[in-house]
C-alpha cells in the first residue's frame, strides 16, 4: 500500500504575492519550495494559508514545480468560502482533519487486501494423522481452542494433542 499523501515536517513559507479568493495556484518565495514534499501524479499534500489577522483556509496541493503550487481550495476549513490572500501570508504543511480522514479512507480501502496463500478464514482444521483419520475436521471453539466435541476413532481430542513431549493444549 502506497499513500498517496505526503507529509512533512515543520514546512513552512509565505506567499511571494498575493492570491484571489478564485485562484488556483499559489507562489512561494524563492527556495521555500523545497521545504515542501512532492507532489505530482497522485501524490498531493495540504497546506494551510493564514494572514497577519489570523484567517485561514486550508488547500490541497495536487502539483508543485519549484516554488509554485497547484492547489484545490477550501477543502478543510471552517470559512465557508476561499479567500484572498496577500504576499507574505504564511503557507505551512499542518495537521488537519482532512489529514486523518484520508488516512482511514485509504487504510479502509485496504482492510481486506491480504495474501490469499497465508490468510484464509476457517472454521475446520483437516488433519492427516493416519489414513483413517485423514482429511476429518479439527473443530475449534470461539475462543481457538480445540473443541471439546472433537473426538474421533482416533480419540484426538484437545487433552491429547501436544506441542512437544511435556506440554499439553488446554
Amino acid at each position: 500500500m502506497t499513500l498517496a499523501l505526503q507529509v512533512e515536517n515543520k514546512a513552512s513559507g509565505s506567499l511571494d504575492s498575493g492570491i484571489s479568493a478564485s485562484a488556483t495556484s499559489l507562489t512561494l518565495k524563492a527556495g521555500e519550495g523545497a521545504e515542501f514534499p512532492s507532489a505530482s501524479g497522485d501524490n498531493y499534500f495540504y497546506v494551510t494559508l493564514q494572514t497577519a489577522g489570523g484567517a485561514w483556509e486550508v488547500v490541497k496541493v495536487t502539483a508543485k514545480v519549484s516554488n509554485t503550487f497547484t492547489i484545490e481550495r477550501n477543502v478543510d476549513s471552517s470559512t465557508g468560502a476561499a479567500q484572498a490572500f496577500s504576499a507574505d501570508d504564511i503557507v505551512s504543511l499542518r495537521y488537519c482533519a482532512s489529514v486523518i480522514s484520508d488516512i482511514v479512507d485509504e487504510l479502509n480501502d485496504h482492510a481486506d487486501d491480504h495474501d490469499s496463500r497465508f490468510f484464509t478464514e476457517t472454521e475446520h482444521i483437516n488433519t492427516s494423522v493416519g489414513a483413517a483419520d485423514a482429511g476429518k475436521p479439527i473443530k475449534l471453539d470461539s475462543g481457538g481452542f480445540i473443541d471439546d466435541s472433537m473426538i474421533n476413532e482416533a480419540g484426538i481430542n484437545h487433552s491429547n494433542i501436544t506441542d512437544d513431549e511435556s506440554e499439553k493444549h488446554r
